[in-house]
């Protein structure tokens, strides 16, 4: 079984070294063995696992919910539906997110055409901001 260096790993992986130590101290990547002289090792499976949580983030899970998809990849009972349902809930969170987005967006181009249309004296976007909440 080959062994690889900190450096090598990231490489594969396609992170850093500095992010593998991370991933390390967040439980997500398993401690590595150390040889004699104090350096660290590294299996394949923990490149595996650094590019699987690489592609879990591009999909916008975050850490904390990677390892929760860790550790239904690592649980031989885990079902299609318990991983489903992690998907599921993040589409949610997504959508939400999407949901809010647009309104921000909308309230913002409200905002600019009411300043193309010559809001006065003072910028209606910077006055817009600096009005009281109303309660």
């Amino acid at each position: 079984m080959e062994r690889l260096t900190i450096g090598k790993a990231a490489k594969m992986a396609g992170i850093s070294t500095d992010t593998i130590r991370y991933y390390q101290r967040l439980g997500l990547l398993p401690d590595a063995e150390r040889l004699e002289s104090g350096y660290r090792v590294f299996t394949f499976e923990a490149v595996r696992v650094a590019r699987f949580i690489k592609r879990a983030q591009a999909l916008g899970f975050s850490l904390n919910e990677i390892k929760e998809l860790i550790a239904f990849r690592q649980d031989s009972g885990t079902s299609c539906r318990d991983v489903k349902n992690a998907a599921t809930r993040k589409v949610a969170v997504i959508n939400k997110k999407i949901e809010d987005l647009s309104a921000i967006r909308d309230a913002l181009s409200g905002l600019i055409r009411t300043c193309e249309r010559g809001g006065g004296a003072v910028c209606p976007i910077l006055e817009s901001l600096d009005k009281e909440e109303k309660s």
